[in-house]
């Protein structure tokens, strides 16, 4: 997360994405997937 501070921020910036990604652990865990840097 550190490393990519560009894609956290626009993570930040994106309330709506980010509070569904909250309001769904599927969703969630595909981001993980994707991205490489989200771990619950």
């Amino acid at each position: 997360m550190e490393q990519d501070g560009t894609r956290w921020n626009k993570m930040e910036q994106d309330g709506t994405r980010w509070n569904k990604m909250e309001q769904d652990g599927k969703f969630m865990y595909r981001i993980h997937d994707s991205v490489g840097f989200i771990y619950w």
